[in-house]
């Protein structure tokens, strides 16, 4: 797994710059699943060979990673 994105005090989950150079990184480096921002999960979704989830308050991923509420995958 790989978390990418900026949480607000408030748990928002901000975008950010430059997502599409670190999916890739994080794929090369072997992560098969990788949490943006959803502001961004449009352009994560490009790469080949990883799961994109995009994310817009922290709340979501702690009911996904606890298997409360699963989030579907960004389709490119």
């Amino acid at each position: 797994m790989c978390f990418i994105g900026e949480l607000s005090f408030t748990g928002g989950v901000r975008g950010v710059r430059g997502v599409l150079p670190m999916v890739i990184s994080a794929k090369e480096a072997g992560r098969k699943e990788i949490f943006v921002p959803e502001a961004n999960s449009a352009e994560a979704a490009v790469v080949d060979g990883v799961k994109i989830f995009g994310i817009s308050h922290i709340s979501e991923l702690l009911y996904h990673l606890k298997g409360n509420k699963k989030l579907e995958p960004v389709k490119p």
